[in-house]
């Protein structure tokens, strides 16, 4: 008992005059020990006390852990993943700097989403992978190709640099939205510029299924000037061009770029050789009647296969209304038509109501803000509501009616059971009406939709 309250004193005394860092850097030092007891003397010479419970060494690691370090510290020069397994492999894909692993290498060897979600995190603070099918790879190519795209500018970016990134992902790129394409440094004319080539960027997506462009610059700021917003003939060739080659693509959006009758002329001439188009959007532009001539051509073909067709807020006439209302009686396939905020009038309006007598495959028809009036086409669309057996949404809304246009619109309901929502918001129908027609529409269904 007397020995071993001994050690403990020992110990306690070559505690506080040890300097222990220097034990763990390996440097050998020669403990001093109070002459307390000649039997003690052995301890001088001793690196570890037992019985000091706070001592402990690093314990040293396990080989697997070394061999992950290294990978991780060496992927970018020499990528180890094939064979690794499967807890491993997410080891080293969460540790490894995604900065410094060449985008060539990554598109190829790794399909791991939480590599991807990692990266795309860590170059854009927002991302929403909903709108890329819900994958994290997908959104990463996808948003990158958009950047290169909106960056470039004529006559200063080398189209190499694209065309090489684009044979790196284009097996990733699904949809694409342009929102800005810039014109040649310098040019100030006030003709619209030309922009970037862009059918030699869509011929090497072979599996784009939607493209969304608008042609103009975001925060331009003091540098304004006209000609950088809208489209050229050149450009409208090129995207012409791309239809006759994207096999796949079955969406078209150009909105906001001040599409003229000559611009749509010379899309449409790539849309009648395009079989997979199912969704065209022209809307926010300057389309007047003879675009929409050559367009009610496209949708009269066999081969079109357009099941929406949005062309609000542009400067569509009677006649060009008369034109859709022509191409409505052969086509077969529309069944949505968004012509809200234009100019077709009474006139207009009713050679488009006349039209889907003759239709069964309309099912929404927008037609809002464009100066329609009780005296003018309250006929018409009785008629229509009478026949109708197809339509299900029907807005016409913000245009001149009156309680005359109220009564004959819950007359003509009652014989209608197909319609389910119409939308009579600003129309100068009173509330008694309005009233009854939402009355009207929930004895024709279960659940009627109606905006008042």
């Amino acid at each position: 008992m007397e020995v071993l309250q001994d050690n403990i004193a020992v110990a306690e005394e070559i505690k506080k005059n040890t300097n222990y860092e220097n034990q763990h850097d390996g440097k050998e030092e020669n403990i001093k020990i109070p002459n307390k007891k000649s039997n003690h003397t052995r301890l001088e010479n001793r690196k570890i006390v037992a019985e000091d419970k706070e001592w402990n060494l690093f314990p040293i690691k396990k080989l697997s852990e070394l061999c992950i370090t290294s990978i991780v510290k060496h992927f970018a020069n020499c990528p180890v993943l094939n064979g690794l397994p499967r807890k491993f492999r997410k080891i080293v894909l969460n540790n490894v700097n995604v900065e410094s692993v060449p985008l060539e290498m990554a598109a190829l060897m790794i399909p791991d989403e939480e590599y991807w979600k990692r990266v795309s995190i860590s170059k854009w603070s927002i991302c929403d992978v909903s709108k890329h099918g819900g994958s994290w790879k997908r959104l990463f190519f996808e948003n990158y190709i958009k950047e290169l795209i909106e960056n470039f500018i004529p006559g200063k970016s080398v189209h190499e640099e694209i065309s090489k990134t684009l044979g790196i992902c284009q097996d990733w790129v699904i949809s694409l939205n342009v929102e800005q394409l810039q014109i040649r440094k310098g040019d100030f004319s006030e003709l619209k510029s030309d922009h970037l080539e862009l059918d030699l960027v869509l011929k090497s997506l072979p599996k784009l299924e939607s493209l969304q462009i608008t042609y103009g610059i975001k925060n331009c700021g003091m540098d304004f000037a006209w000609n950088l917003y809208g489209c050229s003939i050149t450009d409208c060739k090129y995207i012409a061009n791309s239809l006759k080659n994207c096999f796949k693509l079955n969406e078209l959006s150009v909105r906001q770029s001040l599409i003229e009758d000559a611009h749509l002329r010379m899309i449409v001439s790539g849309l009648l050789e395009n079989n997979t188009i199912k969704r065209i959007d022209f809307s926010h532009n300057k389309i007047a009647n003879e675009g929409i001539r050559a367009l009610a051509h496209y949708l009269s073909k066999n081969n079109c296969q357009v099941s929406y067709l949005n062309l609000s807020n542009n400067l569509i006439g009677p006649l060009g209304a008369k034109y859709l209302a022509e191409s409505l009686i052969k086509n077969e396939r529309l069944e949505h038509l968004n012509i809200g905020m234009n100019g077709i009038r009474n006139e207009g309006f009713n050679e488009i109501m006349d039209s889907l007598n003759e239709n069964s495959n309309l099912r929404e028809l927008i037609v809002t803000g464009n100066g329609l009036d009780s005296e003018g086409c309250m006929d018409a669309t009785s008629r229509f509501l009478r026949t109708n057996c197809a339509l299900v949404k029907l807005d016409i809304s913000a245009n001149n009616f009156d309680s005359e246009f109220g009564k004959a619109i819950i007359e003509s309901l009652k014989r209608n059971k197909t319609l389910r929502k119409i939308d009579l918001r600003q129309c100068g129908i009173n509330a008694d009406q309005l009233n009854a027609i939402c009355y009207v529409l929930g004895q024709n269904n279960n659940e009627p939709e109606f905006d008042k």
